[in-house]
């Protein structure tokens, strides 16, 4: 699109040079070099809404948000601020403004160690063996085991 847009921005130029002293031949061309500015700034600011919009939707996608529809359009799109390669910097610290706000439209996040569950019991009856697999077991398995042994 840019290639486009500088192409005729060259050709009209060009145009412009040759057409001194004709009028409406300068009219027009002036109304050509007019559209094809506001052509550049339509595309510039659908880029921009496009990076924008993305960087939204990657931000709710990646913490969970229940409702992303609704939770976007909490998003100040003034205060996103866009980069030299029209990449949003700042998505994290608006969206977590609006994570702090919104608490309960997010997937909580769960912490702690992950337990062992396999499923496997323990084999044989004695109480040596029990311990060895004890973190193994489920606490249910290890009562039933322990129910069942003689001291």
């Amino acid at each position: 699109m840019q290639a486009q847009l500088d192409a005729a921005n060259g050709t009209i130029n060009t145009l412009q040079k040759g057409a001194k002293g004709n009028e409406p031949l300068e009219a027009e061309l002036t109304k050509y070099k007019d559209q094809v500015a506001k052509m550049e700034t339509d595309h510039k600011a659908a880029i921009k809404n496009m990076a924008i919009e993305s960087a939204i939707e990657g931000y709710l996608r990646d913490n969970g948000a229940k409702h992303p529809d609704l939770l976007a359009t909490k998003f100040d799109r003034e205060a996103l601020v866009l980069d030299a390669d029209n990449k949003v910097t700042n998505v994290a610290d608006v969206g977590g403004k609006i994570k702090d706000e919104y608490k309960d439209l997010f997937a909580a996040t769960l912490s702690g160690p992950t337990t062992a569950n396999p499923d496997t019991k323990a084999t044989g009856g004695t109480y040596e063996a029990l311990v060895n697999n004890a973190n193994n077991l489920s606490v249910e398995e290890l009562t039933a085991q322990l129910s069942g042994m003689e001291f």
